[in-house]
């Protein structure tokens, strides 16, 4: 049995990386760590934009049973989305 999953993410919304990875596995959130290194700037994308790919990378990290590792960057080459990393 799996203790849960935990989520290494960029975003300044540790608590809404937690609910949507929980939801799209069907996970109470209890099961689901979201952790997030200290973030400054402007709010914006490190809010919200991360969510999404967060979840995706949870997908396929439950569905391999392996960590899963996921960088995306805009254009310029400036981290927007997110660093993400699952792992059980």
């Amino acid at each position: 049995m799996s203790l849960g999953l935990q989520v290494w993410s960029s975003s300044q919304s540790p608590h809404s990386i937690m609910q949507g990875t929980a939801m799209v596995l069907g996970l109470p959130q209890s099961r689901c760590t979201a952790r997030c290194r200290r973030m400054g700037g402007a709010f914006g994308g490190k809010t919200t934009r991360s969510v999404v790919p967060a979840a995706a990378v949870a997908v396929a990290a439950n569905k391999l049973k392996r960590q899963v590792c996921y960088l995306s960057v805009t254009p310029s080459v400036v981290p927007v989305a997110a660093a993400l990393a699952c792992g059980y």
